[in-house]
């Protein structure tokens, strides 16, 4: 890869060396990189023409495919931050993130037009895309050779929301340089190759889909495969007729496939990076299928990835060594405590929060992950268990605290906790301890809840209970309700309720 320093300029340069070799396939269709180029240019003129400029944010809610990836580098194009929001999120949580990120331009699906109802929409101006049908301006004819705006390594590229653990979701602000950098140690990690074909089936709004794999393609004139979303059973045959060589998969995706093995297709695979796996789990995957996996860690804030394991050093069981532009240090001082980080070399972290102060890195600032990891003698992390209550379900990081907030509203009843209990694939489903003033029948609460809560919010499993446990001082005491286990609690998909994704 060409030492960039931002996002914005790279797309010309890459086109100009390998324009008719293919950028993307989706879907089936084959995108060159002439071709990204001239629709992202076009893209990107009409956005400068209509008024946008160098460090307006811009929003996406939209789902993985060739629109949303020309979209995103559009608006990195035109000077612009692009801010991709949840797909699943509507309502409410959707209009406080919308607010927040002051974004006064959004693209969004045809098919997800229904998550804007009841959505504050005043000041913001609403593109709709059909997906398939190409991208979408302002009805007028944009210019082919647009010439990128300027921008510094240090300016905001994207912003990104967290689940909102301590409070609201905020919106991580990370910085152009720190997208080259991480693609610059994933090359590294897995040994990129001339000829490899990346493979992505993560969403584009985490950083995950986005860094992991279709930047990494893209910024190294290979191909990126883009799956609109994960799916068991189609992941092994698009990998096959791809061609594709290196991939990144969630825990999650990762017991799947184990439990999927029969769809198994021959493949040329060669290298998959991951988060969250077992170390048995992880020996099983690579018996079954002959994959190699490299684990690791990382969140929003660290621009995808922190720690990793590489082709040349794996320790299986740890989550690798501290990238070598990110400084790790645990609490404490001593060989286990709360993993801490700060970035090597300016510009490779998250700036801060939208809308709060900046980050001083250069004053010695630490950012305190909330996860307790232990280290060995030669440098390798092990992650031991998350230090907050964070719910971790269907590869998202929920915050119990939105989920009470919304079972709270519910006639009847009176406060509840939220918990994460093992669902057997390696995350969990959601538990929810009610106590209530009357009878609360399952199917209504559930009904009401999946209109005011994405998906991958909704519980699988709730408890009545007579009191909430507590401390004395009246905090909630999450390890005791996850100790009320199951015992007594409903399971809402045995009434007939299955919490699954918005087709």
């Amino acid at each position: 890869m060409d030492e960039f320093v931002e996002l914005a300029s790279f797309l010309p340069r890459v086109a100009a060396k390998v324009p008719h070799k293919a950028a993307m396939v989706w879907r089936g269709a084959v995108t060159t990189y002439a071709e990204l180029d001239s629709e992202t240019s076009k893209l990107a003129s009409s956005l400068e023409a209509a008024g946008f400029v160098r460090g307006e944010r811009i929003g996406a809610l939209m789902e993985n495919s060739l629109e949303m990836v020309g979209v995103w580098l559009a608006t990195l194009r035109a000077g612009c931050v692009f801010v991709p929001f949840n797909t699943a999120l509507r309502g409410e949580m959707l209009g406080y993130q919308l607010h927040n990120s002051g974004v006064r331009l959004l693209f969004v699906d045809s098919s997800l037009l229904g998550n804007l109802e009841g959505v504050p929409l005043e000041g913001v101006r609403v593109i709709v895309n059909k997906v398939g049908e190409g991208l979408i301006g302002f009805g007028v004819d944009g210019d082919s050779t647009h010439v990128p705006v300027r921008v510094e390594r240090s300016d905001p590229a994207v912003v990104l929301y967290t689940s909102g653990t301590t409070g609201s979701p905020k919106g991580v602000v990370l910085p152009h340089y720190a997208f080259i950098n991480r693609v610059m140690e994933i090359e590294r990690i897995v040994h990129l190759r001339g000829d490899d074909v990346l493979y992505n089936s993560l969403p584009l709004y985490h950083t995950s889909g986005q860094v992991m794999t279709t930047l990494p393609a893209l910024l190294n004139g290979l191909t990126v495969v883009q799956q609109e979303r994960f799916h068991a059973s189609t992941f092994w045959s698009l990998a096959a007729s791809s061609g594709a060589t290196v991939s990144f998969l969630l825990n999650r995706m990762v017991n799947i496939l184990l439990n999927t093995r029969d769809r198994f297709e021959k493949n040329a695979l060669r290298v998959v990076m991951c988060g969250g796996v077992r170390k048995d789990t992880l020996q099983m995957f690579e018996g079954v299928f002959g994959v190699r996996l490299l684990e690791g860690f990382g969140m929003t804030e660290t621009c995808g990835i922190a720690l990793y394991n590489t082709l040349d050093e794996d320790k299986e069981g740890s989550v690798g060594k501290a990238l070598p532009s990110v400084e790790a240090k645990l609490s404490g001082g001593g060989s286990e405590g709360e993993l801490m980080l700060r970035p090597k070399i300016p510009s490779t972290m998250f700036t801060g929060y939208l809308g709060e102060d900046p980050i001083h890195w250069e004053r010695g600032e630490w950012f305190n992950t909330g996860d307790i990891l232990s280290v060995d003698a030669e440098g390798f992390y092990y992650y031991v268990e998350r230090k907050k209550d964070l719910i971790r379900s269907r590869g998202e990081n929920i915050s119990p605290t939105t989920i009470e907030s919304a079972v709270e509203g519910f006639p009847g009843v009176v406060e509840c906790a939220a918990v994460g209990v093992p669902s057997g694939l390696g995350d969990e489903y959601i538990l929810v301890a009610i106590k209530s003033t009357m009878e609360v029948k399952p199917l209504e609460l559930m009904a009401y809840l999946s209109q005011r809560l994405p998906y991958y919010m909704l519980p699988r499993y709730l408890l009545f209970v007579d009191e909430i446990p507590k401390t004395p001082t009246q905090k909630l005491r999450r390890e005791a309700v996850r100790r009320l286990g199951l015992n007594g609690a409903i399971d809402v998909s045995e009434l007939g309720f299955h919490v699954r994704r918005p087709s």
